[in-house]
């Protein structure tokens, strides 16, 4: 059986709809989810492929964070990276599958995810070309870790 938990990446009280998200660190993560699920892989500035920034509030060290994935693991417990969230205003086009799947990629051996949570909502569902990119750059990253002999969820 899963229970899937999100743990969000942030605690300045001014997240989604004005409420206040306590800060809490990643193995503080209730333990009864057996899949945590890391929030969110976004987009910054004006780069147009998502990304994820720990936030600094959270008072850890990217290596801190790395490390509590690694625990999270130890214990049996497989850590997902979310993509999307209710704020993303995620426009993917066709032509940036393989920038985004080298992204997730590369945040996947940064980190130490264990794959990937998809969480498009309200108008990331069907923006731009999400409909068609996002599944072309998923089988990328799945080919990429088959080709290893890893699984990537």
């Amino acid at each position: 059986k899963l229970l899937i938990g999100y743990w969000h990446n942030w605690c300045d009280g001014s997240g989604y709809k004005g409420g206040i998200a306590p800060c809490v660190k990643l193995d503080q993560a209730n333990p009864q989810y057996n899949v945590v699920d890391v929030s969110f892989m976004k987009v910054y500035g004006s780069d147009p492929i998502p990304t994820f920034k720990l936030d600094p509030a959270i008072g850890m060290s990217e290596s801190q964070f790395i490390e509590q994935i690694a625990e999270l693991n130890r214990q049996g417990r497989s850590v997902l990276l979310a993509l999307g969230g209710a704020d993303a205003h995620i426009e993917l086009r066709t032509g940036q599958e393989q920038a985004f799947a080298d992204e997730i990629i590369r945040l996947v051996e940064t980190y130490g995810f264990d794959g990937l949570d998809i969480d498009l909502e309200q108008a990331a569902i069907t923006a731009a070309d999400n409909q068609t990119v996002i599944p072309a750059a998923l089988r990328l990253v799945k080919d990429h870790y088959r080709a290893q002999g890893k699984n990537f969820l």
